[in-house]
């Protein structure tokens, strides 16, 4: 992050997890499909990583705890809405 810049990781990352989440429209093989859902979870790490540094360099204090609070409850909410979406889009598609 020292190097290249917490914003510019988050679009490296932004951009490489867009390219990785349609590989499925594009991969054929079943291993090229798995190395890319690993190489989506690398860059999905790497945003949350980002934007935890953002956060620590723009905000101080309680504010610092607050935004890095609501990074978390954002994060979990997400998470279970996303597992409900795939859950309802399985059984309906």
């Amino acid at each position: 992050i020292t190097r290249v810049g917490a914003e510019r990781l988050l679009l490296g990352s932004l951009l490489l997890f867009a390219l990785l989440g349609t590989a499925g429209l594009y991969l054929d093989s079943a291993v090229s499909l798995l190395a890319s859902r690993l190489l989506l979870g690398l860059a999905a790490s790497m945003v949350s990583i980002s934007i935890t540094a953002i956060i620590a360099a723009r905000f101080s204090g309680d504010a610092r705890a607050a935004m890095l609070g609501y990074k978390g409850g954002i994060a979990a909410a997400s998470s279970i809405a996303a597992i409900l979406l795939a859950g309802w889009m399985g059984s309906v598609g």
